[in-house]
């Protein structure tokens, strides 16, 4: 249980990284 929910918050993280950098080459562009 302890590690699905690490890897849950780690997918989290790579989910907010990628939607911030899609914001900015969206604003960029």
């Amino acid at each position: 249980m302890y590690n699905m929910h690490k890897e849950s918050r780690s997918g989290n993280k790579k989910n907010e990284q990628f939607y911030e950098r899609r914001e900015l080459f969206q604003k960029t562009s």
